[in-house]
């Protein structure tokens, strides 16, 4: 969780809607991606592990990376 006070104002990243993500900063001029983006650039340099933290979007997050096979294994722990 983000720090109280902070600009996510302590909330957690599931709590927030994709234009707050978007807007938070990591870093000046660097701003959260997307999977898709992070994806699209890796590209096929290296895979990319995705690990699912939240329950019952193990079937959308696998439909979302399969353009990207093997280069995106996807799991789940829970």
């Amino acid at each position: 969780r983000p720090s109280a006070g902070g600009p996510l104002d302590g909330r957690a990243i599931a709590e927030l809607t994709l234009p707050e993500l978007r807007a938070h900063r990591l870093a000046p001029e660097i701003g959260v991606p997307t999977l898709v983006e992070v994806l699209d650039l890796v590209g096929d340099r290296a895979r990319v592990y995705v690990e699912v933290k939240g329950a019952g979007i193990e079937s959308p997050v696998a439909d979302l990376v399969a353009p990207w096979g093997m280069r995106a294994p996807v799991h789940a722990f829970d």
